[in-house]
């Protein structure tokens, strides 16, 4: 996890916006909730791959 805060501080300091991860297990993300629900229904934009929910 250290590494990812490490990669996140430097891309706030490029895009100068604040990045907020957040790390899930396999299980965590396939469940249900309302963060979840929201994260999947907003706009996003594929970086790496396909989108695993759409």
């Amino acid at each position: 996890m250290d590494a990812v805060h490490e990669v996140c501080t430097r891309v706030e300091a490029a895009v100068r916006r604040p990045i907020n991860p957040t790390i899930l297990t396999t299980e965590e993300f396939a469940a249900s909730s309302g963060f979840l629900d929201t994260v999947r229904n907003g706009p996003v934009v594929a970086v790496i791959g396909d989108l695993p929910w759409r």
